[in-house]
C-alpha cells in the first residue's frame, strides 16, 4: 500500500477492516452453511469471493475502493478456514486425532510463502504482490471446487440448538479462553518484530525466529495424534495455556538474550499448535450434527477475530503508555486469567475414539 501511495492512517484503516471481517464472517458463513445444508456452495461461494475482491485490486485507484475490497477479500476468507476445519473432522470420523496431520499442511505453506516472497521480491516490484496472491488464491478456489464434502456425522439424540450448546458452561468457559489466549497474543504479533529490532536484533534474525515458531507448531502437528490418544483434552489445553504465561514472562524479560528467545519460540508449538488442535477438537465434540460449521465459525470470530482485535488495540495502548516490557506483562496476566478458567470451568477427562469421533470418558 506505500508503494500505492497510500499514508499510515489509511494503511492502519484497511487492516481494522480486514480484522474486523475476521469477527463477523465466520460465523455467517457457518450460519449459511448449517442453514442451507449445502456445504460445498457456502465453500466455493467464500472462496470465489476471497479470489473476486483480491484480483481487482491492481485496478483500484482510492482508497475507498481498497476498503471495500480488502472488507469483501475479509469477508471470504475469513469464512474459507472454518469450513475446512468441520469438513476435514467429519472426513476424519473415528481417526479424529489425526486432524493435526492436514493442518500441518497451513503451516508448510506460510514457511514456504514468507520464505519464497522474500526472495522474489529481492528481483520483482512488490506491485507484482497482489497478481501473485490471486494466482494462489485461484488455486484455493479449484482446490474448494475439488475438495469431496462429508455430510454432518448424524446423532443418535435429538439436536440441541445452537444457543441451548453456546450456553452450556463448559462451552461458554472454552469460547471465553479462546478469546483471552487470542487477545493475549496481540503484542506478539502487532510488536514483536519491532520490539527484537529495538533490541538489536538483524532483520534476517527476526525472520528466522519467526519462522522457528511456525516450524515449532509443525511438530506438535506431526505428533498430534499420539497426544490425544494418551492424554486428557482438558490437560492438554491446560498446559498450551500455562505455557502462554510463561512465555510472555521471559519475552518480557529476556527477549534480549538469543537463547533464552530461541527457547520462548519453540514454546509455539504448544502455546498455538496444541491449543489450536485441541481448541478446533473441542468444540467439534461439543458442536454435532447440522452445528459444527457454525461451531467452528463461532470459534474463529471470538478467538482470531474478537480477541485478535482486541489484544491489537489494547497492546497498541500498553505499548505507548508503558512500554514493551509492561504490555507482555499484561499478555501474561491475560492469559493467567484464561488458565484459571480452565482450572475452574473445564472438566478433566480422558479421551478416546468411539463411534463418529473424539469422545471424551471418565
Amino acid at each position: 500500500m506505500v508503494a500505492r501511495g497510500f499514508d499510515a492512517i489509511q494503511i492502519g484503516e484497511v487492516m481494522a477492516i480486514i480484522m474486523a471481517g475476521r469477527v463477523v464472517a465466520p460465523t455467517l458463513w457457518g450460519w449459511l452453511a448449517d442453514l442451507r445444508g449445502d456445504a460445498r456452495l457456502t465453500m466455493v461461494a467464500s472462496a470465489a469471493c476471497t479470489l473476486l475482491a483480491f484480483v481487482s485490486v491492481p485496478f483500484l485507484s482510492t482508497f475507498a475502493a481498497l476498503a471495500v475490497a480488502m472488507a469483501l477479500f475479509s469477508v471470504g476468507l475469513s469464512g474459507v478456514i472454518p469450513q475446512f476445519e468441520a469438513h476435514t473432522l467429519n472426513h476424519l470420523g473415528v481417526q479424529a486425532e489425526r486432524y493435526g496431520q492436514v493442518r500441518l499442511w497451513g503451516s508448510v505453506g506460510f514457511i514456504a510463502a514468507v520464505t519464497g516472497s522474500g526472495a522474489l521480491f529481492d528481483f520483482l516490484p512488490v506491485l507484482y504482490l497482489p497478481w501473485i496472491v490471486s494466482t494462489l488464491l485461484l488455486c484455493m478456489l479449484i482446490g474448494t471446487c475439488l475438495t469431496p464434502v462429508s455430510a454432518p456425522v448424524a446423532q443418535d439424540s435429538p439436536q440441541a440448538s445452537m444457543l441451548s450448546v453456546v450456553l452450556e458452561p463448559r462451552v461458554l468457559a472454552l469460547l471465553l479462553v479462546c478469546f483471552l489466549v487470542q487477545a493475549s497474543f496481540g503484542p506478539y504479533y502487532v510488536f514483536f518484530s519491532v520490539f527484537l529490532a529495538e533490541l538489536g536484533y538483524s532483520a534476517a534474525s527476526i525472520g528466522a525466529l519467526w519462522a522457528l515458531a511456525v516450524a515449532a507448531e509443525i511438530v506438535v502437528f506431526v505428533y498430534a495424534g499420539r497426544l490425544l490418544r494418551r492424554y486428557s483434552l482438558t490437560n492438554l489445553f491446560r498446559v498450551a495455556v500455562g505455557l502462554c504465561i510463561l512465555r510472555w514472562i521471559v519475552t518480557a524479560e529476556l527477549a534480549a538474550n538469543p537463547l533464552v528467545l530461541f527457547a520462548a519460540q519453540l514454546t509455539h508449538m504448544a502455546t498455538f499448535g496444541l491449543y489450536h488442535l485441541v481448541a478446533v477438537t473441542l468444540i467439534h465434540r461439543f458442536f454435532t450434527g447440522p452445528l459444527q460449521v457454525r461451531g467452528q465459525g463461532l470459534y474463529s470470530s471470538l478467538s482470531f477475530g474478537a480477541g485478535g482485535v482486541a489484544g491489537s488495540v489494547l497492546s497498541g495502548y500498553a505499548w505507548q503508555q508503558f512500554g514493551a516490557s509492561m504490555t507482555y506483562y499484561l499478555a501474561a496476566a491475560i492469559a493467567a486469567a484464561a488458565f484459571l478458567i480452565t482450572l475452574l470451568f473445564m472438566r478433566a477427562s480422558r479421551t478416546a475414539t468411539k463411534g463418529a469421533g473424539i469422545v471424551e470418558k471418565n
